[in-house]
């Protein structure tokens, strides 16, 4: 597992894992408290507009289109 740091934002990546992917920190986010950064989900309560930035810094962050990315939901 390598720890990346791109455009202010810090997440894990695995060698093992062909695709191009990633595991984010907070850091680096938006989104007001209590959501604290980096919130990239749209179902808790945060701003539906800091929730798309977040999104759009992930992909910047991984150089990856929105349109072409799929995400999971993590409890």
């Amino acid at each position: 597992m390598n720890r990346v740091e791109s455009q202010g934002l810090a997440y894990y990546q695995f060698d093992s894992l062909p695709a191009r992917h990633g595991i984010f920190t907070r850091q680096g986010g938006v989104s007001a408290a209590p959501w604290n950064s980096l919130n990239l989900g749209g179902n808790v309560g945060d701003d539906p507009l800091a929730v798309r930035e977040n999104h759009q810094r992930m992909y910047a962050a991984l150089g990856v289109e929105d349109s072409r990315a799929c995400t999971v939901w993590q409890v």
